[in-house]
């Protein structure tokens, strides 16, 4: 299918000859959304700085490699696609509005430590549906989850399309440098149950052994003083 395009922008095509499905809706607009794309073609790529919008969502990306080309965003949608590594985003103080949602983003801290630098002048972020994002978790885990991420980037006015309010703000600024969110750690080593070698039976006979027997009658004195028993029972009756 050839590439549809309302600009001057020519015909996209990939090393093999055959035609780059994306869509050039006005100049500086590109749609690429739906392609099944696993990587950003490179014809696309070639246009990286001449696009102020971006929209990639609902492919099959597992990485933003390709992007650090698209140095003129102002928007960048790459929702629904299998996103963890985002070391390629871009260096655009333009950028306001990136979207992740539905993605594999699980390390939030390397997150923000990107997105700070790089999108300086985020004003809307998504990132729901990501396992960095405790969306639909614990109501307390992601009020800490929001404090520290309006923290790192203080020119959010919209998280996971809530936006942000004054007190979110101020309370960001007393407490946000102190919710941060660790990644966890998947062991390796493999987990067995302590063996417990307590038993409530007797130890076994150990072959070959044997065991004698004593049975003996033993004698008990009652030497009860103050039961009213003492006027029927004696010493001599045990």
């Amino acid at each position: 299918m050839s590439t549809t395009t309302t600009s001057s922008e020519a015909p996209a095509e990939g090393d093999d000859g055959t035609a780059v499905e994306f869509v050039v809706v006005r100049p500086g607009v590109v749609v690429a959304g739906g392609r099944d794309l696993v990587e950003i073609p490179a014809p696309l790529v070639a246009m990286g700085s001449r696009v102020h919008e971006l929209d990639l969502s609902s492919n099959s990306l597992v990485s933003t490699q390709g992007l650090q080309h698209f140095t003129s965003l102002k928007e960048l949608t790459l929702d629904g696609n299998t996103i963890s590594d985002v070391s390629h985003l871009p260096n655009c103080p333009t950028l306001k509005l990136l979207s992740l949602n539905k993605n594999n983003v699980n390390d939030l801290e390397e997150f923000l430590d990107i997105v700070s630098t790089r999108l300086p002048n985020l004003t809307n972020l998504g990132l729901v549906n990501n396992p960095a994002c405790p969306f639909f978790g614990d109501e307390k885990d992601y009020s800490f989850y929001r404090m520290r991420v309006i923290y790192r980037l203080p020119s959010l006015m919209i998280l996971d399309s809530i936006p942000v309010t004054p007190a979110e703000r101020a309370e960001s600024r007393k407490r946000g440098e102190f919710c941060k969110i660790n990644k966890p750690v998947a062991s390796t080593k493999p987990v067995s149950a302590p063996v417990s070698t307590y038993s409530p039976l007797p130890p076994p006979v150990e072959a070959g052994k044997a065991y004698n027997s004593v049975y003996t009658r033993q004698s008990y004195k009652y030497v009860g003083k103050e039961s009213q028993g003492n006027r029927f029972i004696g010493n001599d009756n045990t």
